[in-house]
């Protein structure tokens, strides 16, 4: 009879090991496979848990000092398995998540790959921060996204996937080629749906933001015109006849003046006098019209 129950209880412990929720082993567990432990208090703690993904087995002998601590004896002495329940992620779950984060309409999410390994039961979250946004970023790169699952109140268990995600939002297209140093015309831009990524930040320009600037770089038709692409106008220009403004203790004085370099409005910019030579420096305040406080 004896070694029967031996085995009942071998065969048992090889089926599979006792699930075991957060950092400690209690009686209330180990009772589920030496029912004498179900006369030690529930609550008592036996041992510590192991982590996510990993099994504790816990002897015979090891459990049978701790019963006699309680005046148990335990009749037949059995190793016990105990393990953190956990599951391996569906794409269903990975999607769901994912988009509750982006939480935009319109969002086409694509994914790629995502972790298969067992992870702990928990929350599964994929948080912004998880993920680098960059302004190279288009409808069609895939980027790497960073998650977690978060069991036992506050720990954590690293997740990713990878996904390809667009939105469709009207933004400012170059109609046709604009030379990098021209001013933009109003025929040369128009507003249209284009799909790009989703969590892109920068703000919307409009036509009224680019026309009468100057591109910085050659903007190829087709391509979206950004903030980035455009400057403003240099009001004046290095050796233009410009006339200046300068103001001290309340008196007010306009002399004429050389450019020595180029700006725009708001920028500094290098005069000389043509009658003494001298240079000097101030403030661009509108077409070949400079500004000068004196201190």
């Amino acid at each position: 009879m004896k070694f029967l129950t031996l085995f009942a209880a071998a065969m048992a412990l090889h089926a599979g090991c006792l699930p075991v929720e957060g950092d400690r082993i209690f009686a209330r567990d180990v009772a589920a496979a030496i029912p004498e432990f179900a006369k030690i208090p529930a609550g008592e703690v036996i041992g510590l848990a192991p982590l996510p993904t990993v099994r504790r087995v816990m002897s015979g002998g090891e459990l049978a000092r701790v019963a006699r601590k309680f005046g148990l004896e335990i009749v037949v002495p059995v190793d016990v398995c105990f393990e953190s329940p956990t599951e391996v992620l569906t794409s269903g779950k990975v999607l769901e998540q994912i988009k509750s984060t982006v939480a935009k309409d319109g969002v086409e999410v694509e994914l790629i790959e995502f972790s298969r390994y067992a992870v702990p039961v928990g929350v599964l979250s994929f948080p912004r921060s998880g993920l680098n946004v960059h302004p190279l970023l288009t409808d069609q790169s895939i980027v790497f996204w960073r998650g977690k699952v978060t069991y036992g109140g506050t720990k954590s268990f690293a997740v990713w996937a990878r996904v390809r995600m667009g939105i469709s939002r009207e933004r400012l297209i170059a109609a046709e080629t604009i030379r990098a140093g021209s001013v933009v015309t109003g025929q040369q831009v128009r507003m249209e749906q284009v799909k790009q990524f989703p969590l892109e930040e920068q703000p919307a320009v409009m036509a009224s933001d680019v026309v009468g600037q100057v591109a910085r770089r050659t903007i190829t038709a087709g391509q979206m015109v950004t903030a980035a692409f455009v400057t403003p106008p240099k009001e004046v220009t290095r050796g233009a006849e410009v006339s200046v403004v300068v103001k001290a203790d309340g008196a007010r004085l306009s002399l004429p003046a050389l450019a020595e370099s180029s700006g725009a409005v708001g920028e500094t910019v290098s005069l000389k006098n043509p009658g003494n030579g001298r240079t000097f420096r101030g403030v661009v305040s509108g077409k070949n019209q400079v500004l000068v406080t004196a201190k």
